[in-house]
């Protein structure tokens, strides 16, 4: 059974209107300070984005309320 980020607590919007390759997993946050690309400081997230460490099998998966589903349900009311 595939992990879909979608479905897991640990996702994390910069802003509500972020599509799905922009998400971020809070378990995997980004090493800070300098960057090794480049010898300048680079302004990035505090996050991995969710596309780049989830392989469908991630082992930090926890089902859960996210950002994504707490918006879907404000946005459409049952």
């Amino acid at each position: 059974m595939a992990t879909l980020c979608s479905d897991c607590k640990h996702v994390r919007l910069n802003y509500k209107s972020d599509p799905p390759w922009r998400w971020h997993c809070i378990m995997h946050p980004r090493l800070a300070g300098w960057s090794f690309v480049t010898d300048k400081m680079l302004n990035m997230p505090p996050f991995l984005r969710c596309v780049d460490v989830n392989g469908g099998a991630c082992p930090l998966f926890k089902a859960g309320e996210n950002q994504t589903t707490l918006l879907q349900n404000q946005e459409y009311p049952e």
